[in-house]
């Protein structure tokens, strides 16, 4: 919720109605930091990027780290798909065997925010598809 204050405090509504508002909206489940943040960390990782870029985008839009935490779940093995999803997206080919197409592509992954054994994973492993599809 301070994401929504925040901007309408900077949009030059007057604080005491801003804060009013919003806590009449959570109080009638209106608007949710839970529900933002699922949809939030959902939406990034159907778009490829690992749990330590959604959880940095979460911090940016100021959510409660104890939220954070609680919702996402470093070590779920989709992080592992997702990554080897998100290689093959990029790269379009097996599984890289030089050195340099494998540096390449673990910096394309760490910059998506995966974690150094889910590149890993990714890097040896071929299709896991069905993980992804299991979830849906």
């Amino acid at each position: 919720m301070e994401q929504l204050r925040d901007k309408l405090y900077r949009r030059g509504y007057d604080r005491r109605q801003v804060d009013a508002v919003v806590d009449d909206l959570q109080r009638d489940h209106l608007v949710s930091d839970r529900r933002f943040t699922e949809t939030c960390l959902r939406s990034l990782a159907e778009r490829g990027y690992g749990p330590l870029r959604v959880a940095a985008e979460l911090r940016q839009f100021h959510v409660d780290e104890s939220l954070v935490g609680e919702l996402l779940d470093i070590d779920d093995p989709r992080w592992n798909a997702r990554a080897s999803l998100a290689r093959r997206k990029r790269f379009r080919n097996g599984i890289p065997r030089d050195y340099k197409s494998r540096a390449r592509q673990a910096r394309f992954l760490q910059y998506r925010g995966f974690t150094n054994e889910q590149i890993q994973h990714a890097l040896e492993n071929a299709e896991e598809q069905e993980i992804l599809d299991e979830e849906d």
